[in-house]
């Protein structure tokens, strides 16, 4: 169908985030990542004019999780009790 290409993130995981569920081919060595099938309502247009949108959304989605981990953990170690959003990053 179409090509997204994106060396600091898979495709796949930027549209799996936004909901939009496709099959695809991801080429970690130049970041090319094939899209064969969409299985939503989006449309090749719709993905190709919003992924760099969807993108930043994500990193930044990445990024808060990342500090809501850390605050869970120093709160663990303190002994403080965790908020919803903190505890649901606790894998045990």
């Amino acid at each position: 169908m179409f090509t997204i290409t994106d060396t600091e993130n898979n495709p796949c995981f930027v549209l799996s985030f936004k909901g939009v569920r496709v099959d695809s081919k991801y080429s970690v060595a130049d970041g090319v990542c094939e899209i064969l099938t969409i299985h939503t309502d989006h449309t090749q247009s719709d993905i190709e004019t919003n992924y760099d949108t969807w993108k930043a959304e994500y990193k930044t989605a990445e990024e808060n999780k990342v500090d809501v981990k850390a605050s869970a953990k120093a709160k663990l170690i303190a002994g403080e009790p965790l908020t919803e959003e903190e505890a649901d990053t606790i894998v045990l």
